[in-house]
């Protein structure tokens, strides 16, 4: 079964991403972008909820939710989709070369190594330098949104782990793994240190095979400079350095991971006692392509006209900070805000001497009305709380019956096997196939339904659980019972990583 989990990994990262983008540079070279579409183009404030961070990272990385969106709707595999690009592979040598020192050109060779130990200021000079090249000699091949076009710079850190983790391309499940391919075949996607990879040197980029959005060296090779300041939480706290992410070829294979992070200084030391700007051996950086949110007077009509929709649906009557949270969080921050306006609106009034009997009785018919529209808020939740965990028991126990149900099947394609009889061999592999397929289905919509089970209010869980179980109970299923155990286990794990881990969880269910 875990061969199975994997193989879908291995599959997407060996799928060839199509719709890659390449513009020139001066000295006859090139630049190649892949395009990581984030969302479907249905609407100007269309983004998507992403989880960044890993649980072994500590708390520096621990995952945080936050929103993505693209920067050009275009249409990749016959849909429209919100995407920006991404360099296929970091700067090289000679691509920085050919716009820092164009009076110095690099010997061609047939090895292009990426180009490293320079600043963040180095990268942002080069991003400039680069954009008034391509808007001086290349601007018909640059993409646009509406009547302005793109240009390049440094990617954040939400857009280079999203691209590192696969992105679209790959399921919500993988997409929580540290690495977006088998961790057994990562020599073959990363340079990492050591004898069987590196030896510890900076290694030319694109040998390796690529992630699955089409982008190499990801992970290893080089570190990799971001736009972003560095805050403990992502995207909330002080700020300080700026953050690089992606390993180096200095780092051991089992430290690999899409969620590492950390903080540079942006100047150091050197040995006069003088402050200059930081470098690094192991830094170095690829660009992504973005566009101007507001390019023009018509986009930002539009954006005005969708605006109270938004506000609405996705982004809801609740503080930034909150319009990622889970639903729950979100309806309990707007109670409270409710409660705490209508107080201040009954002090107000009385201050003013205008609360009279009349209006006395209808601020408290309102506070009695958000009240009991809290109270139906929680029976709803414990209610949903409950079809969740029930539905993800009844799929926990479908992964059960099934991986049973494999050895035996596994002892009939041997006794076939052994017998040479071609068609019972044909027919108990089909059916080993479908068990298998099934099973992987079935664990896939196990991991959504403790997703679900996460978005509601704590109270409504324990609630659902409890009551489920009493419901067992008086089953007397004590098979089922073992099974939920398992699964308030798997959503407390959740609860605490934030990451799914679906062949600890597979194992746990066959208990």
């Amino acid at each position: 079964m875990i061969f199975i989990v994997w193989l879908n990994i291995a599959q997407a990262a060996n799928s060839k991403p199509d719709n890659s983008l390449v513009l020139p540079m001066p000295n006859g070279l090139t630049m190649e972008f892949m395009p990581v579409c984030v969302n479907p183009n249905s609407g100007l404030f269309d983004w998507k909820k992403i989880k960044l961070g890993d649980p072994s990272g500590g708390f520096k990385e621990y995952p945080t939710t936050m929103a993505l969106g693209g920067s050009f709707p275009i249409e990749k595999n016959g849909k429209k989709m919100w995407c920006y690009y991404i360099g296929k592979y970091e700067l090289t040598k000679k691509q920085y070369a050919s716009l820092i020192t164009p009076e110095k050109p690099l010997h061609q060779n047939k090895k292009a190594y990426p180009v490293t130990n320079i600043s963040w200021f180095d990268a942002l000079e080069f991003g400039n330098l680069y954009n008034q090249w391509l808007f001086a000699h290349a601007k018909e091949k640059i993409p646009k949104f509406d009547t302005s076009y793109g240009f390049v710079r440094l990617p954040t850190e939400a857009e280079w782990e999203f691209a590192a983790r696969g992105g679209s391309a790959v399921s919500a499940d993988f997409f929580d793994q540290k690495i977006p391919y088998s961790s057994d075949k990562i020599q073959k996607y990363e340079w990492f240190g050591g004898p069987t990879s590196s030896h510890y040197k900076l290694q030319p980029v694109g040998v390796l095979k690529p992630n699955p959005l089409g982008l190499h060296d990801m992970l290893g090779n080089a570190d990799e400079i971001t736009m972003s300041l560095f805050s403990v939480e992502y995207y909330q706290g002080r700020t300080g350095g700026f953050v690089i992410k992606g390993n180096n070829y200095t780092t051991a294979k089992n430290k690999l991971r899409s969620a590492f992070r950390t903080e540079q200084p942006f100047y150091r030391l050197d040995k006069e006692g003088l402050l200059k700007p930081h470098t690094k051996k192991t830094l170095g950086f690829r660009l992504v392509i973005s566009a101007l949110v507001f390019p023009s007077r018509k986009i930002q009509k539009e954006m005005s006209d969708e605006w109270e929709g938004y506000r609405s649906q996705l982004g809801a009557t609740t503080p930034a900070a909150l319009s990622t949270s889970a639903t729950s969080v979100k309806v309990t921050a707007g109670g409270e805000d409710a409660f705490s306006y209508l107080d201040r609106l009954k002090k107000r009034l009385k201050q003013k001497g205008l609360v009279d009997s009349e209006i006395e009785n209808s601020l408290g018919y309102l506070d009695s009305s958000i009240r009991n529209m809290a109270t139906i808020r929680l029976k709803a939740e414990e209610d949903s709380a409950y079809l969740w965990v029930k539905v993800g028991s009844e799929q926990a126990r479908f992964v059960r019956k099934e991986t049973q149900k494999l050895p035996i099947l596994d002892t009939l394609i041997s006794i076939a096997d052994s017998q040479n009889d071609i068609q019972k061999l044909e027919k108990y592999e089909t059916r080993k196939k479908e068990h298998t397929t099934n099973i992987a289905g079935a664990l896939s919509s196990y991991s959504d339904s403790i997703r679900q089970i996460s978005t509601l209010s704590p109270q409504a869980v324990k609630k659902g659980f409890t009551s489920y179980l009493d419901f067992l109970m008086s089953r007397n299923d004590g098979e089922q019972v073992q099974v939920l155990n398992r699964v308030q286990k798997h959503f407390g794990a959740y609860q605490k990583n934030k990451r799914v881990n679906l062949k600890q969880w597979e194992r746990d269910i066959m208990f």
